[in-house]
């Protein structure tokens, strides 16, 4: 569902570019095509930190992975929403190019983007709780002995 929604906004390839160039070239009054995606890891930080990305898409198979390790955080402190995608292989097929770490949809509108989003809020993760919440025996037995010793000092005066 994620690529349907970046089909539009693929970059274009080496004979796209060539021809709006000459389009550009002939017609004064052409106007150059916006780009609404950017494309690799600076530039996704870059529009994370100003608020001008609207989607960030990941790949899940990044080596070393601590390259974008950072980037959910980031992106759920600034509010934007991001998505973790297979493949980098497939993520570089809108750039034109072999691989690709990470893409930020800078110029889609609402509308387009609306289902991906929504498919995105269908499963809540709460990001807030680490762990299941179990604590060690020893730890336990700690906390006990903390609660006597407290216990013991209420009762004394």
């Amino acid at each position: 569902a994620e690529y349907m929604g970046l089909d539009k906004h693929r970059l274009p390839n080496k004979k796209q570019r060539k021809e709006e160039l000459e389009k550009l070239a002939k017609d004064k009054n052409a106007v150059k095509k916006q780009r609404n995606i950017r494309i690799g890891l600076k530039e996704v930080v870059k529009c994370v930190d100003k608020k001008k990305a609207k989607l960030v898409v990941i790949a899940h198979d990044v080596d070393p992975i601590e390259i974008v390790l950072f980037l959910p955080g980031l992106c759920r402190k600034m509010g934007i929403p991001y998505v973790i995608v297979k493949g980098k292989a497939r993520l570089g097929q809108f750039a034109n190019r072999k691989t690709c770490t990470s893409i930020a949809v800078t110029g889609a509108s609402t509308n387009e983007l609306k289902p991906i989003i929504e498919g995105i809020n269908a499963y809540p993760h709460d990001y807030t709780q680490v762990g299941g919440g179990i604590l060690s025996n020893r730890t336990q037995s700690k906390l006990q002995k903390r609660e006597k010793a407290l216990l013991a000092l209420k009762g004394d005066l």
